[in-house]
């Protein structure tokens, strides 16, 4: 999420946030006495300290055959909070639950708390895994006779939740399957039930009681037997993957080729013993389908280069679930149109992943943005290069947040645009890291940014001695300009934004790249004006002022300059023609889905809903439909740039 923005409405993806903004939040009303957090208890003393908590019981059947936690909570007559949640602490014998042996089994719900067409339950494991119950699934005009309501959800075979019956307790399919619980994570801890609706008042209901379940008959995963995607196999052989350290991970692909069918049965076309795999990303580490980091080790843990799915050979790797682009092509194309545009952008393969022996869905493999011959490829530099054409290059950096791990910075000494609650832009080194770095790297980088800055916020004086286009290359500003703009990147600018600086003697300018992150861009986000054709994103301070990650300045003074306008409009004109036209788009978009396959889309539909969104739609589309509607709003974003990029001026 963006800095201290409130959470967005029911539609906004709320959910996949919680787990990592929860602590900065206080909109959240929490249930569940003494046994709530340091996180519980400051969210708690928001609605005057009025937590309740009427009674808690375990139940255990014979042996370890099943255990049930559940947790009843009195609502309070005075009840107006929007965000509630509702926590059971689960202690299990079992350190591990999965989905052959031991496992979740089914969530129930009992409630005098009036369930509408607005409200969405989503329940959160331990680890932050989660899964929506339901989601805008009964029809506004319901009104049962007695609003007293059970549910139970379980296996995802079931039929979809419709209406509710108050006669009886049926086991209902949950819009996301309860399956991705049963991760070969650790169950113990806090799991909770999030209930956001947008029609709370204080006569819900006075209580609202929640059960779950774990057991020998484990809700099961999707199966995979065959597809034309390379497979990936990944066997931490039972170890739980974590943000951070790496755990050991043998990793094992089957790829017979273009148009060849892979069988999980078939025996490794590539297989890799050593290896060490964690989980990345910032708010998608909160996702029920996680993304990962790939370490390629040799027999000694030291780092061995090696080629997967035919891409150039390297040590990083990044497996990306598309879970919050159901298009499933928003990241491939850009980094495509980039490449075609003339810039390196990290080249991608499509694959299904199975993760000890089970299915996870459709990924993709990405190459880690690094320093490296086969990736950025700048001049390397070390520890003894302080001082004369050593210390100048080469280096990546990026504007990026400040939470996360390896996020030493500096913050520039000018203001964004909009700066109305005192946001400042952060700059991250990547490259050297920051245990890596010496304090003349770091100073050198950082006068390099402050020295092009103050010479654009001085580039209408004639007096200005250097002018800011000796210290950037245009052309990469121009092609990076054209990606956020076309895409309308939600992030664009403003997060997960690089640059890089090769030595003096083989390129003194800053480049602006390699491009990153586009799950909110194509029109796959709402928030801010971000979803309209019309408009330019580097003006996104004047939709959302409040956000703390804002844009720097430097993009409204270069589009009032006609030394970055004027090869702006003429690399425009050109690109319309060929890579940015309407039937190249089309074309890639399509050869991404004919890549991807009717099955493998199904399939990793079944797992993760097509219905489900993130930060955009308020309606249900088809997987054709969601294509339709990403071409349309292309062609449309294509002839408002048409009509707004600056003409050429003397």
């Amino acid at each position: 999420m963006v800095g201290e923005k409130p959470l967005p409405s029911l539609t906004g993806g709320v959910f996949y946030y919680y787990c990592e903004e929860i602590e900065n939040k206080n909109t959240f009303r929490t249930f569940g006495g003494d046994m709530i957090s340091r996180m519980g208890e400051l969210i708690s003393r928001k609605v005057h300290n009025k937590v309740y908590f009427l009674f808690f019981s375990i139940f255990f059947s014979v042996g370890i055959s099943a255990q049930t936690f559940t947790m009843k909570f009195d609502l309070g007559k005075d009840l107006t909070s929007s965000r509630l949640n509702f926590n059971i602490p689960v202690e299990l014998k079992q350190k591990m639950i999965d989905t052959v042996h031991f496992g979740v089994e089914k969530v129930c719900i009992e409630s005098n708390l009036l369930f509408n067409a607005d409200m969405q339950i989503v329940v959160y494991a331990p680890d932050c895994t989660m899964a929506t119950l339901f989601y805008q699934h009964i029809p506004s005009d319901y009104e049962p006779e007695d609003p007293y309501t059970s549910l139970c959800f379980g296996e995802n075979n079931k039929p979809d939740f419709s209406v509710i019956d108050t006669d009886t307790l049926p086991i209902y399919k949950p819009l996301e399957a309860l399956a991705v619980f049963n991760n070969g994570q650790n169950p113990n801890g806090n799991w909770r039930l999030h209930v956001y609706t947008h029609n709370m008042s204080g006569n819900l209901g006075l209580y609202i009681q929640w059960s779950i379940t774990f057991g020998k008959k484990p809700v099961k995963n999707l199966n995979l037997y065959s597809t034309k995607l390379p497979i990936i196999c990944l066997n931490t052989r039972g170890k739980a993957i974590l943000n951070e350290p790496k755990v050991e991970c043998e990793i094992g692909i089957i790829d017979h080729g273009p148009g060849k069918m892979n069988s999980v049965t078939d025996t490794f076309t590539t297989y890799q013993r050593f290896s060490g795999i964690e989980q990345r990303g910032s708010s998608s580490k909160t996702f029920a389908e996680k993304s990962y980091g790939i370490n390629i080790l040799d027999k000694k843990g030291d780092n061995k280069s090696i080629s997967l799915l035919g891409l150039p050979a390297d040590h990083d790797w990044i497996l990306y679930p598309p879970f919050r682009d159901k298009a499933m092509v928003r990241n491939v194309l850009t980094y495509e149109l980039a490449r075609e545009m003339g810039q390196y952008a990290s080249r991608t393969r499509y694959c299904e992943v199975m993760l000890n022996g089970q299915y996870q869905g459709v990924y993709i493999l990405i190459e880690k943005i690094k320093h490296g011959p086969n990736r950025v490829n700048i001049s390397k530099i070390s520890t003894r290069d302080t001082v004369g054409i050593g210390l100048t290059g080469g280096y990546i950096f990026k504007i990026d947040k400040t939470n996360g791990k390896d996020r030493d910075g500096w913050n520039s000494r000018y203001k964004p645009l909009v700066n109305l609650y005192g946001q400042s832009i952060y700059f991250v080194y990547d490259y050297p890291t920051s245990k890596n770095l010496k304090e003349q790297q770091a100073e050198y980088m950082q006068n390099l940014v402050d020295s092009f800055e103050t010479a654009l916020t001085k580039h209408y004086y004639p007096s200005q001695k250097k002018k800011y286009p000796e210290y950037i290359d245009i052309n990469s500003f121009v092609i990076h300009f054209f990606i956020e703009e076309l895409s309308k990147n939600f992030d664009g600018y403003r997060s997960s934004c690089y640059f890089y600086k090769d030595r003096d003697d083989i390129d003194p300018k800053i480049h602006i790249g390699p491009v990153w992150d586009y799950d909110f861009a194509w029109h796959n986000s709402k928030i801010c004006d971000s979803n309209n054709p019309a408009g330019w994103q580097y003006n996104y301070g004047d939709q959302c002022e409040d956000d703390a990650l804002q844009i720097p300045f430097w993009w409204s003074c270069m589009m009032d300059d006609t030394t970055f306008t004027n090869p702006l409009r003429q690399k425009w004109d050109e690109f319309r023609k060929t890579v940015l036209s309407e039937e190249r788009i089309d074309f890639l978009i399509d050869s991404f889905l004919t890549d991807i396959g009717m099955d493998a889309r199904i399939r990793n539909y079944k797992l993760w809903p097509v219905k489900y969104y993130t930060l955009q739609y308020e309606v249900i589309r088809t997987m054709d439909g969601e294509i339709a509607d990403l071409k349309q709003w292309v062609h449309d974003r294509l002839l408002w740039m048409d009509a707004n990029i600056p003409k050429r001026k003397p």
